[in-house]
């Protein structure tokens, strides 16, 4: 099946295309923070807002509350240990 695509749904798909990008590269530049102050911990990243917390459900939950809409970039925050060789 082929589904018609104006070009508004497509400029809207390319704007969230856009921000998931924008926050993964925030993630990325901010991720020896996040190790310090949240290892082990859950973090999602919608919109260039941070939520962290222990349970990934009701961090995934808190941020979808306030972003209903949006696609959300969830990760869990490796500690310091997860870093040591296994050799």
């Amino acid at each position: 099946m082929i589904s018609h695509v104006t070009l508004p749904s497509m400029a809207k798909l390319n704007a969230k295309n856009a921000n998931l990008f924008t926050d993964a590269k925030r993630i990325h530049k901010a991720l020896s923070r996040l190790i310090d102050k949240y290892p082990g911990q859950y973090a999602v990243i919608v919109e260039g807002e941070l939520f962290v917390g222990t349970e990934p459900r009701e961090v995934a939950k808190q941020a979808r509350s306030k972003h209903p809409k949006a696609l959300l970039t969830c990760l869990t925050i490796p500690r310091p240990e997860d870093f040591a060789c296994a050799l």
